[in-house]
């Protein structure tokens, strides 16, 4: 593992943009970021960017890249990322958003959420649907908790959907967005609640 110190140094060029980033991984394991500065990660090709485990954001983070992960990481401030890459992504859930966020899947394979672990959006959180796959978000996973008012947009390039707790089960917020769309059948939907509760809803358009 790189010590923090190296690891800046190899992020700091990045952030800069005097190099890209367009193979490989960027994983940001065990990372801390301390303080208001904000992080800019923009990768390209079919690199790679993953959140954790065990890591931490106070600063606003925005990225854009062709694969895109969360494996339990802490943003304490605005969360604003784009998946564009056709690869498939699940990530494992374990993450805490305590600012806004705002997730967009702009690619051709899906981005999928809570894969066997909860999340906790303590705030407003808006999901965007404009690529040709799909969203998942609390996929398989109880307890995933929203906290403010949480938007789900979905205005795909092709017939694709965004599902809400697809398989989970017990105590989580069970909604199944089943949006059947055409790009010219934009759709959005908005919940809000303080925690969730059992509850299921179909929606067909």
């Amino acid at each position: 593992m790189l010590p923090q110190q190296l690891l800046y140094q190899l992020l700091k060029p990045l952030v800069s943009g005097e190099q890209v980033f367009s193979i490989g991984t960027l994983l940001l394991r065990q990372f801390t970021q301390v303080g208001a500065t904000a992080q800019n990660l923009s990768l390209t090709g079919t690199s790679n960017l993953i959140f954790g485990p065990s890591s931490s954001f106070d600063g606003d983070v925005t990225t854009s890249s062709p694969s895109l992960f969360f494996h339990g990481c802490t943003f304490n401030n605005i969360v604003n990322s784009i998946k564009t890459g056709i690869t498939n992504d699940a990530s494992n859930g374990n993450n805490v958003f305590n600012g806004a966020v705002t997730m967009t899947n702009a690619g051709a394979g899906y981005l999928l959420f809570g894969n066997g672990n909860s999340d906790q959006f303590n705030t407003t959180a808006t999901f965007n649907n404009t690529g040709s796959s799909s969203i998942y978000v609390a996929y398989n996973s109880a307890n995933n908790i929203f906290g403010g008012v949480t938007t789900f947009n979905n205005a795909p390039t092709a017939n694709t959907l965004i599902y809400v707790s697809w398989l989970s089960t017990e105590r989580s917020l069970m909604i199944i967005l089943w949006l059947l769309l055409q790009m010219d059948k934009a759709f959005s939907f908005v919940v809000e609640m303080l925690q969730l509760q059992p509850l299921y809803l179909l929606l067909n358009h």
